[in-house]
């Protein structure tokens, strides 16, 4: 079974009347393609030349030290979700209640499982 893909803007598709592919539809898709690939190239290019730039320029880069939180301090500031997802609380709910992200919900039971696993040792 064969699906084609018409490009109305372009009037183009791939397959005609008789299932049979259109060889100018695959070379302009195939032009396309490259075109994106090079875009994409020279984006990351353009991307690490500015980082790159931004760091002679003693410019520092990311996250500022300290403003992570360690496993003991997050469970500590989000006892009353952790609590929670011990009591096997939905994280929907959880997130509702609390009004945390549903990331928050995560990262705090990373560092339970984390800790759990300290402990163990």
């Amino acid at each position: 079974m064969s699906i084609s893909i018409h490009i109305q803007t372009l009037g183009l598709k791939t397959l005609d009347e008789n299932g049979n592919r259109n060889p100018i539809t695959d070379m302009i898709i195939g032009i396309l393609s490259q075109f994106s690939r090079m875009e994409r190239d020279f984006l990351i290019s353009r991307v690490r030349s500015g980082l790159s730039n931004a760091r002679k320029n003693g410019k520092v880069l990311g996250r500022p030290k300290g403003s992570t939180l360690d496993n003991r301090s997050l469970l500590k500031k989000y006892h009353k979700v952790a609590s929670d997802l011990k009591a096997k609380i939905s994280m929907r709910k959880i997130s509702k209640i609390h009004e945390v992200s549903l990331v928050t919900i995560l990262k705090v039971k990373k560092a339970m499982i984390s800790e759990d696993l300290a402990e163990a040792v």
